[in-house]
């Protein structure tokens, strides 16, 4: 098995017939870019890329939906990743995902006089989860409001704050269509 030169496999984790996953090291002048593998009989130039520090992140999806739930209505997560890319423009080489660190925000001035961010639920910042707040009338909300909210999800490299990207959140109720009468 052969990863490329500068990377050396320390250990397999796991091998099946569709699933490789290695502790791998490499030197600390790796040049960054594609690597190189071959396992037995195969090869492929284009399915490993090594790499110092992620140039652009891509949060996914750009717009998220999650809904409040009830005794009726379960409530529905909003779930986020956080693509890595080496490079830029059509050149860049993705590299998956990478370490983020998640974090919530108000979209606008109106979720943020709203106070979305303190109701409308709770995002998990190591995995880009986020858990709806419990379907309203809510007493602490002006005007028993529901919890709802629109919420901006931001995703930060983690050793390279610097690098983010964002998503907006739409926190809606659980049912917001009337059927019509029969």
């Amino acid at each position: 098995m052969e990863l490329g030169e500068g990377v050396s496999v320390r250990d397999v984790i796991e091998r099946s017939d569709h699933r490789l996953v290695l502790d791998v090291v490499a030197d600390a002048d790796l040049t960054p870019g594609w690597l190189s593998v071959r396992v037995g009989d195969r090869s492929h130039d284009r399915l490993l890329a090594g790499y110092r520090s992620v140039d652009r992140l891509e949060v996914s999806p750009a717009l998220g939906v999650a809904r409040v739930g009830n005794d009726k209505t379960p409530p529905v997560s909003g779930v986020f990743t956080a693509l890595g890319y080496l490079g830029e423009g059509e050149a860049s080489i993705p590299l998956g995902q990478v370490p983020v660190r998640w974090s919530v925000a108000p979209w606008d001035e109106i979720a943020e006089r709203d106070e979305d961010v303190k109701f409308a639920g709770v995002l998990d910042a190591a995995s880009g989860i986020f858990s709806p707040a419990g379907a309203g009338p809510n007493p602490l909300r002006q005007y028993n409001a529901n919890s709802v909210g629109n919420l901006r999800v931001t995703a930060s490299v983690v050793g390279q704050e610097e690098v983010q990207d964002e998503a907006q959140l739409i926190v809606t109720v659980q049912r917001w269509n009337n059927p019509p009468l029969r």
